[in-house]
């Protein structure tokens, strides 16, 4: 019996009545779109945001006011009432995909995409638990002509994403639908129908970036700054503009208004790319404390997640951001016409990072497209990458060369990459399970909360599927936390790296002792990088087990930091060697180790920070003198804490001092404690005085300790 519709409620409301509770829409949307966007998704199978309705797949029928419609091709308008999960027409669902399942070849149990897998999660939640109906077992082609997209008919369900995606986005029509009712077959539009001798391109989507970014006015030389979190959107401008000979600016997420500032400043692009939100994040927010003087290079700030213009459920933008006119970028409305590939050299910047230094700025490290894409390349080589069933989940930032480069090498051994958009404990240690992850890269926090969240809290190994985990050392006693993720069965080893010689540049063997495979630094990735320590003091090169300076040679290295010759000809001599600021020793067997930085930089949620930024915000508060910043293991994080010296006759407000530098600069780097001092401990050398840090956080950790 079919149920009567619920009128009573349709004058009253405002937007769509969905199951008896209202749904909001933008004008112009369908039921699908703003079931999805509410986060009450109307089951679906054929449709697919940025592709027009087909509604082939029959699994998105509803009831609206009482008439039945496929929910992908209705508008929504209000005071709509709109029937989905009843009984009647979760029956149905239920049967086309009891269908679907007979007429194909889908082993969800052995299938890697299970648990990920949108046709799965639809019949799970339709309330199918297993085969209705015998299997047909049909003989499907498996294409494998193509080097970078397998094709296997065995899962197609003839949906028509993929043969719409193909027609409207890259213009090519690639694919068709053949055939009629149980002989319907996908086909492939190529003169031997197979997808090796077809126009497909992996490269059509940064292509069609490259063009809307041609656009704007980007041309080779220019840089453009990003300003996201870990999503496609990055890596598909990122490869565009290498395909024009533009770099980008990495901006970290954290970073607040004077830091912002600084980078545009510094690095001059031509655009400012960002999210308006993410989370508790406000970006615009963040940009009204920014100068627009230091913003003068900036043409336009382009907005992603805004939807295309014009598109239903496009959101509404800001006409100008940093008084600069805002623009959208939506990957789903990209043009058709890629520009051609000419005028580039692999010696064009690709991409610049940001390195901590003596003073409050970050210098900013510039890496060609040949230094990035001859070390990700040694990077897949070395930590076997190219081995069958490979997946890397990529936790960490693609603003910082660690989340870069090793997402990097993955996609250049053709591999898969899982991304999050940050790191979360919980929802990591879900992703390295559910899709099968054998290579991960991160700090030894990072790994602590892994370990916390595996699965089975006794079980070894906590994660059976993993191969190699790098890690680096930002905490006081991570060989502990190391040793006990060692001893569940997860392969850690110690890594090497800096924004100038990119991160992964080299990692300890597996199969050395436990007591130097903790260590940092090993064997480098790029069997032609050479490797020499230098005595501070004296300058003399020393031999193995010396300890000294580390300085690298190698054809990866970066050119030189941005605008600042200066600091490049102190950092690079003229035979090219790169002198790290880092004290270490030589193995025999060429390897080497890290010990610490020679210089006063330390590590502060992950990132490498000068201490003067801190302080220098500090100082120049309302009656503070002088500032030093050092850090400590608090809670068992790397936290800055802070002394000062109040000018003659003042009595700053500490709380007021701290929300100055909460207010200028990212959270990780507000110093959880602020002590006032009437000195600070100093020692006299021939070269003047220097303040003893060392003292300072002694004097810190007593501190804590009695509190």
């Amino acid at each position: 019996m079919t149920p009567t519709p619920a009128t009573s409620s349709v004058a009253a409301a405002t937007g769509v009545l969905l199951d008896g509770v209202e749904l909001p829409f933008t004008d112009g949307e369908t039921l699908v779109q703003a079931s999805v966007r509410a986060g009450r998704a109307i089951p679906h199978l054929c449709w697919h945001e940025g592709l027009g309705p087909h509604a082939s797949c029959r699994l998105c029928i509803v009831r609206v006011d009482g008439r039945m419609s496929a929910a992908c091709a209705t508008r929504a308008a209000a005071g709509q009432v709109v029937e989905s999960e009843v009984p009647d027409l979760q029956a149905r669902r239920r049967a086309l995909l009891q269908m679907l399942f007979v007429e194909g070849n889908h082993f969800c149990p052995s299938c890697e995409k299970s648990g990920a897998c949108h046709l799965q999660g639809t019949a799970y939640d339709a309330g199918m638990l297993g085969p209705h109906w015998e299997e047909f077992y049909p003989s499907r082609e498996v294409d494998a002509s193509h080097p970078d997209v397998l094709l296997d008919r065995n899962r197609c369900i003839l949906c028509g994403l993929c043969v719409r995606a193909s027609r409207e986005i890259d213009g090519k029509g690639v694919f068709e639908i053949g055939g009629h009712g149980i002989g319907a077959h996908l086909v492939v539009n190529s003169p031997d129908g197979r997808l090796g001798g077809s126009t497909l391109s992996l490269d059509d989507l940064a292509a069609r970036a490259a063009a809307w970014l041609q656009g704007q006015g980007v041309a080779r030389g220019d840089t453009v700054a990003l300003w996201l979190v870990n999503r496609l959107d990055w890596l598909v401008l990122h490869l565009a503009l290498a395909r024009l000979g533009a770099a980008v600016m990495t901006v970290n997420t954290r970073y607040r208004g004077a830091e912002v500032a600084y980078l545009l400043e510094r690095s001059r692009p031509r655009l400012l790319v960002l999210q308006l939100h993410f989370r508790k994040i406000d970006f615009a927010a963040v940009l009204r404390d920014v100068d627009p003087a230091s913003a003068a290079s900036v043409q336009q700030v382009v907005v992603v997640d805004a939807g295309a213009d014009g598109a239903a459920g496009a959101r509404v933008l800001p006409a100008t951001l940093l008084h600069k006119p805002t623009r959208r970028f939506d990957l789903h409305s990209l043009p058709a016409v890629a520009p051609p590939v000419a005028g580039m050299s692999p010696d064009d910047r690709a991409i610049l990072f940001t390195t901590s230094g003596t003073t409050s700025g970050p210098k900013l490290v510039v890496h060609t497209q040949r230094t990035v894409s001859l070390h990700v390349q040694h990077i897949a080589r070395a930590m076997g990458y190219h081995a069958d069933g490979v997946r890397l989940l990529a936790a960490l930032p693609f603003a910082g060369t660690f989340g870069y480069v090793s997402m990097l090498a993955a996609l250049a051994a053709g591999r898969p990459v899982v991304v999050a958009h940050t790191f979360d404990a919980a929802e990591a240690a879900r992703l390295l399970v559910a899709h099968r992850i054998t290579h991960c890269f991160g700090s030894d926090e990072m790994f602590e909360a892994l370990l916390a969240h595996a699965p089975d809290p006794q079980a070894v190994p906590a994660y059976p599927l993993l191969r190699v985990c790098g890690f680096a050392a930002f905490r006081a006693g991570a060989a502990v936390v190391a040793e006990a993720c060692i001893r569940r069965g997860m392969p850690l080893a110690g890594l090497y790296g800096s924004s100038e010689v990119h991160a992964l540049f080299a990692m300890q063997g597996l199969d050395r002792p436990l007591s130097e495979r903790l260590e940092g630094g090993g064997t480098p990735v790029n069997p032609d990088a050479a490797i020499r320590v230098r005595d501070a003091e004296t300058g003399a090169l020393l031999p193995v087990g010396g300890t000294g300076l580390l300085e690298f040679h190698a054809p990866s290295n970066f050119t030189g930091y941005l605008a600042n010759p200066e600091a490049t000809a102190r950092a690079i001599d003229a035979d090219g060697w790169f002198s790290s600021g880092d004290i270490g020793h030589l193995r025999a067997d060429g390897s080497f180790v890290y010990l610490t930085r020679a210089g006063d930089a330390i590590r502060l949620g992950g990132y490498l920070t000068a201490p003067a930024e801190i302080e220098e915000v500090i100082t120049a508060q309302p009656g503070v003198a002088a500032a030093q910043v050092v850090a400590v293991d608090l809670d068992g994080k790397a936290r800055a804490v802070a002394f000062a010296i109040a000018a003659p006759g003042a009595a700053p407000d500490t709380a007021a001092v701290l929300q100055a530098v909460r207010d200028r600069l990212a959270a990780y780097k507000v110093p959880a404690r602020l002590w006032w001092v009437d000195a600070f401990p100093v020692v006299l050398s021939a070269n003047g005085t220097k303040i003893q840090r060392t003292r300072l956080r002694d004097m810190a950790q007593a501190r804590l300790a009695a509190e």
